[in-house]
């Protein structure tokens, strides 16, 4: 069976090097702590969350998938848990404004999340 692994080292090199996101943390008052560091250590621990918790659920969400029965969602073995765990460590709201109990962080920083979601498992993206 294959597991997911994300390409950090490539992440990374996209952006730092390409996207050049230390400049936005310069630029951008809002985003002042955002830089490269911070959000690469951001990103290896969503890595890290995805690649133990939610990359395993893949054959699950795709043998079981969701059951609609008589007003009821039954999900795959696991995605539960995963969507309690993912939510309750905040990763669904890293980039909504602080005024509505999200972390105020770049868009682009949910987008990395999104695309290594999507990669390890997208049933449950």
């Amino acid at each position: 069976m294959a597991s997911y692994q994300a390409p950090l080292r490539e992440i990374h090199f996209a952006l730092k090097d390409v996207l050049e996101i230390d400049r936005m943390s310069q630029q951008i008052p809002a985003f002042a702590e955002a830089n490269a560091d911070f959000l690469g250590a951001l990103v290896d621990e969503a890595a890290k969350l995805i690649e133990e918790e939610i990359a395993p659920l893949n054959a699950s969400g795709d043998a079981q998938g969701c059951v609609w029965n008589q007003g009821e969602v039954t999900v795959p073995d696991g995605f539960a848990q995963a969507y309690k765990l993912f939510s309750e460590s905040g990763w669904m709201s890293l980039c909504n404004a602080t005024d509505y109990e999200g972390q105020g962080l770049p868009f682009t920083l949910s987008k990395v999340v999104e695309e290594m979601l999507c990669s390890a498992n997208v049933a449950f993206a």
